[in-house]
């Protein structure tokens, strides 16, 4: 009878692995409901965006290069010509909206890709994202959406201290 008697340590140990266990499962049951969360997120975003009519996204010639690539759009849209300023406006439909932020999401969440591309890619699918998140299914016809702009500015010259600038 004495042989199957643990030790107070081992009593505690045993406590100590089985609340770790507990701990781990409710981790992942965390990790599970947030996954699920996000992924409904995502695709109620898909929906809204689908209800686009049009948006313009302004952004700069090479990230318009980078989507047109990343989302096959090449070919299908008139851009004013080089020379014109750095930034375009491009008129997207709903269907291009969902294009957009499907392919920026999975190219942002594929480890193996390049860090630059998945960060170029995050910026994009935050910037439509905020955007579709703003449109009211339920608004008068002919509200027009925002534009998706893209051009984040440091601040003005005016905002620089001169003691600043002459550093």
């Amino acid at each position: 009878m004495g042989l199957f008697r643990r030790t107070p340590e081992q009593r505690a140990a045993k406590e100590e692995r089985r609340r770790q266990k507990e701990e781990a499962a409710a981790d992942k049951q965390r990790r599970w409901e947030a996954d699920q969360a996000a992924r409904r997120l995502h695709q109620e975003r898909l929906v809204k965006a689908a209800g686009v009519s049009s948006a313009n996204l302004v952004c700069h010639r090479d990230t318009w290069a980078f989507l047109e690539s990343e989302c096959h759009f090449v070919g299908q849209f008139q851009l004013p010509p080089p020379g014109e300023g750095s930034l375009i406006k491009v008129p997207l439909s709903g269907p291009n909206l969902v294009r957009a932020l499907t392919n920026m999401k999975a190219l942002r969440d594929t480890p193996g890709r390049y860090v630059g591309d998945r960060a170029v890619a995050t910026r994009v699918y935050n910037a439509v994202a905020e955007i579709v998140d703003g449109v009211d299914p339920s608004a008068k016809s002919g509200t027009p959406v925002p534009d998706v702009v893209l051009d984040d500015k440091i601040g003005t010259v005016e905002a620089v201290r001169e003691d600043d600038a002459r550093d």
